[in-house]
This record gives structure tokens, sequence and C-alpha cells, in this order.
């Protein structure tokens, strides 16, 4: 695959899960407008059967997308690194998305929900620190910036100041997927190595 071809597949996965996750809580927002409200967490639509739809198929079809994003840097070792961010974050958003339905059980689980869920945004925090070092310009600081805002309203909320957690998350998801969009399918550039076929011996013209 050319490296434009890699590029464009890349950023067509990408901008599939981003869409569609964000899309969905949306949908989900506009159908329960009191989790507005009251700026509880986007977790709450996953325990009410009007927006448990649109909440699942939000996340599964971005789960789905990331990984399909992540495959595509397998057979190139420079960029497996990212490969795995990926799988990482697609794993997280697996396992915060699961617990979700486990929080109304018990207290227990609600903070465990709630614990992931910080993880899953420190991590998200620290992949756009990465890439926006890698490919640092005025868009991609403005980005990171929208993403940085939201994570700080979340943290606030975290220490009790003030109860701003619907959109603390909802400025920090949007910031980290225009980061995730437009920054690291630019990571691939000309440099892309192929895959190394090592079943093919050297020939004369090769040397």
């Amino acid at each position: 695959m050319s490296t434009a071809n890699l590029r464009q597949n890349m950023r067509r996965n990408l901008l599939i899960s981003q869409l569609c996750l964000v899309g969905c809580l949306i949908l989900a927002s506009l159908l329960m407008p009191s989790v507005v409200k009251t700026n509880g967490g986007v977790s709450n639509f996953g325990n009410h059967l009007l927006t448990v739809i649109p909440y699942s198929l939000g996340f599964i079809v971005s789960i789905v997308y990331l990984v399909r994003a992540g495959r595509l840097l397998a057979a190139n070792q420079q960029y497996k690194k990212h490969m795995y961010a990926l799988y990482g974050f697609s794993g997280l958003e697996a396992i915060v998305y699961l617990s979700t339905f486990l929080r109304r059980f018990a207290w227990v689980f609600s903070q465990i929900h709630d614990g992931l869920g910080i993880i899953l945004f420190a991590y998200a925090f620290i992949l756009s620190i990465w890439w926006t070092v890698q490919r640092f310009n005025l868009v991609a600081l403005a980005f990171f910036a929208i993403q940085t805002i939201g994570d700080t309203i979340g943290l606030i909320t975290i220490a009790g100041a003030f109860h701003l957690l619907y959109y603390a998350q909802a400025i920090g998801m949007i910031g980290f997927s225009l980061v995730l969009v437009y920054l690291l399918p630019s990571i691939i550039d000309e440099h892309v190595s192929p895959a190394v076929d090592l079943t093919r011996l050297p020939t004369r013209q090769d040397q």
C-alpha cells in the first residue's frame, strides 16, 4: 500500500470512529437532556432504555474502527508503536463501556467505572501530547488546547470545586477526536518502510 493510500485509509477509519462516537452521544443527549442539565457523566446514557442503543452503537463502532486503523500499521515496523497505542486506547474504551452496565448494581462497581474513565482520559491526554510534539503546528496546538480545557474542567470537577462533568467529558472528547483524526495520519510520512519478505532471496539485480 502506498503512503498516500495508507494515510487516506487511516484518516477514513479514524474519522468514522470519532464521528460515530460523538454523533451517537449527541443523539443520546438530545433524547435525554436531563443528563446534560444535571451535568451527569455520559455513561448515564448506558443505563437508560431510551439512550442505551445510541450509546452502545457509538462505542462499539468507535472501537471497531480504531482497531481497523491500527491494523493498517501492522506491516510497518516503524509505526507499530502507534498501532499498539490505538489498540491500547480501544481496549480501555471497551473496558469503560462494559463497566457502564455494572455500575448500577453496587457502589464499588460505580467507583471502578469512574476510575477507569479517568484512566482513559489520562491515556488520551498522553497520546495527544506525544502526537502533538511529533507534528507540532498551530492547528494541532489549537486542538490539543480544546482537549486540555475539557480535561482541566474534569480535574476541577473531581476535586469538588464545581460539577461540570458532562461538559468536561464532551469538550475533552471532541478535542481528542480532532487531535486523533488530524495528527495521526499526518505522522504517516514518506519514510514508511514496507514489510520485509524474508522468503525472497536477493537477486543479482537487487545487488
